[in-house]
């Protein structure tokens, strides 16, 4: 079976400290793990748990681009908002099997942080 993986992907042209920007990939995480509260306890109860990856895209619109190609083809995940700025900040697909990460992060020109 393959690997777990959980994929956050963050926009680089925010202008804010490293704390920020981890905090909403947080916010998006809680986000989708809550709404999807029974596969995600499983996964993370395996022993080989799941792998967590960090991409970032240039800016809002590569970040609205990916939100519309992920949408169209069903995956499931959650774009977080900050607000009161009302803005979107990152996105956080659930927990997928890493080969169907993978293809979705080719396509989108999503690059690696962590």
């Amino acid at each position: 079976m393959s690997r777990l993986i959980q994929c956050l992907i963050v926009r680089k042209d925010l202008p804010w400290p490293p704390g920020a920007l981890i905090a909403q990939a947080c916010h998006a995480s809680s986000a989708i793990n809550h709404t999807t509260i029974g596969e995600a306890r499983e996964a993370f109860g395996k022993a080989e748990g799941v792998k967590i990856s960090i991409m970032e895209v240039e800016n809002q619109e590569a970040l609205q681009d990916a939100n519309d190609k992920l949408s169209k083809d069903g995956v499931d995940f959650k774009l977080w908002t900050e607000q009161p700025e009302n803005f979107p900040t990152c996105i956080c697909l659930k927990i997928y099997p890493e080969e169907f990460v993978e293809k979705y992060l080719k396509e989108i020109n999503a690059e690696k942080v962590l």
